[in-house]
């Protein structure tokens, strides 16, 4: 009886200690200073935040998960997909994809968007695998700007793109940035 009510005792411990250590959030409040907002779009790519960062640090317990791998979108995915969507809040753009997650994040600091994307699978019979990146770059978010990111594949090649999300007359206007190229951080 005694080593039963301590084994439960020991995965209740080690139960409640892993639900405790879940992963960062990024949500800066107002009250801390100016803030922005950024929108990361995936379509399973992996997208890591560095904030106050002009690099990146690859496996840096201080990166904030943005989005992580892919799954099928099928039919009954969709449903979960839009349900695990992290909000807060802003408007939608016309070629918004069915996964994604919205920060608060800090303006007038800078902020590292690292990207990658690796895909493995068999394709009518043969097993084929593609790749792209990483990918890393700095945006500067403006006070009470809206942006999005994501990791677009066109004309077989694939970028990092951040637009500024511009509101007029109740219309969302994306406009793509330059946003200057970083690499990883000298240790």
């Amino acid at each position: 009886m005694h080593i039963r009510v301590t084994h439960f005792f020991l995965v209740l411990s080690i139960s409640v200690l892993t639900a405790c250590a879940g992963p960062k959030v990024l949500d800066v409040s107002s009250a801390e200073g100016p803030t922005a907002r950024l929108r990361v779009l995936t379509t399973g790519s992996n997208v890591y935040l560095h904030p106050n960062k002009s690099c990146y640090t690859l496996y840096s317990k201080s990166a904030i998960t943005g989005h992580t791998g892919g799954r099928n979108y099928g039919l009954f995915d969709s449903a979960t997909i839009l349900a695990s969507n992290k909000k807060v809040g802003m408007p939608l753009t016309e070629d918004i994809t069915w996964a994604f997650h919205e920060f608060n994040v800090r303006a007038n600091q800078p902020m590292t968007i690292f990207t990658s994307y690796v895909s493995v699978g068999e394709v009518a019979g043969q097993w084929r695998s593609s790749s792209c990146g990483p990918i890393a770059g700095i945006l500067n978010p403006e006070p009470d700007k809206d942006y999005d990111a994501a990791l677009i594949f066109e004309e077989g090649r694939c970028y990092l793109r951040v637009r500024e999300l511009v509101s007029e007359h109740g219309k969302v206007n994306p406009v793509e940035l330059n946003i200057q190229p970083t690499s990883e951080c000298n240790i």
